[in-house]
């Protein structure tokens, strides 16, 4: 989200069709959302809000997936502080890093060349078009992709009906 702003601002289209619009929440705080007319706004909530929530124990659960908290903010000691308060933590990513030490459960996820994403979805003149890749390989060591580890969490917390299909293809 931030390298296609950045990457609009310096082309000169910040506010073009598929690039990024000004957006506000409910809160009356403006942020970058992707300009496509999906409908949804994010909640834009800061890794370190998180973080401190967490601390003060507001926030029971916490997890990451497909990044490393301990690198991307600024006080690792706060975050592994934050690992250690709350009650469950989890980490779902292709490397064992800082947070899978601190997590409760890990959840080996497929490398990019293990497994079938839809990659980008975008709206043309006359049809919706979707980018998509394909598994060149089998996952390693028991790996699963990303869909069917957020179906079985879906299913297994009784929230897994509106998956309608097994897998990403």
């Amino acid at each position: 989200l931030w390298a296609q702003a950045m990457l609009a601002g310096l082309l000169g289209n910040p506010w073009k069709p598929g690039t990024m619009k000004n957006i506000v929440n409910k809160s009356g705080i403006k942020a970058m959302s992707p300009n496509v007319n999906n409908g949804l706004l994010h909640n834009n909530i800061s890794g370190i809000s998180l973080v401190n929530k967490a601390i003060q124990g507001e926030l029971k659960i916490l997890g990451c997936w497909g990044q490393n908290p301990f690198h991307a903010h600024p006080n690792p000691y706060r975050t592994m502080a934050a690992f250690k308060k709350a009650d469950f933590t989890f980490c779902c990513d292709i490397f064992p890093t800082e947070s899978a030490l601190y997590a409760d459960i890990i959840l080996p996820e497929a490398q990019f060349l293990e497994r079938s994403d839809i990659i980008e979805t975008w709206e043309g003149n006359d049809a919706v078009y979707m980018g998509s890749r394909f598994a060149a390989t089998s996952p390693y060591l028991g790996a699963k992709d990303p869909y069917w580890i957020v179906k079985q969490l879906s299913s297994r917390f009784g929230k897994g009906k509106n998956f309608t299909y097994d897998t990403v293809e």
